[in-house]
């Protein structure tokens, strides 16, 4: 679909903060058509698709044994209580709970 380029972009680069701009110029069309075939194709915009991402790879390596710190780090956010809310209301479960109890959703 049109929006190939930016779903790659997104998953290959997820760490980084790329404004939504630049990922819908990749695409080549706006923020607003970026964000209706995002929820067209995925059900959710861009910057909840990227926190998806984010939260996934996340999982992947508080299993493997990072630290909070470390693994919001590596997958983008800023600091570790925005990542450690972001990740409890996207999983339901805080991150060091997920890590020490190994949970899958």
């Amino acid at each position: 679909t049109r929006i190939n380029k930016s779903v790659q972009y997104i998953n290959e680069f997820y760490g980084l903060n790329t404004p939504i701009s630049e990922i819908a110029a990749m695409s080549s069309t706006c923020v607003s058509n970026l964000e209706r075939l995002f929820k067209q194709c995925y059900g959710v915009t861009p910057s909840e698709y990227r926190r998806m991402v984010r939260i996934n790879r996340a999982k992947q390596l508080l299993l493997a044994g990072l630290t909070i710190d470390e693994t919001a780090a590596e997958v983008g956010f800023y600091d570790s209580f925005h990542f450690s809310k972001t990740f409890k209301k996207l999983t339901g479960v805080p991150p060091g709970e997920y890590a020490r109890n190994g949970k899958i959703n």
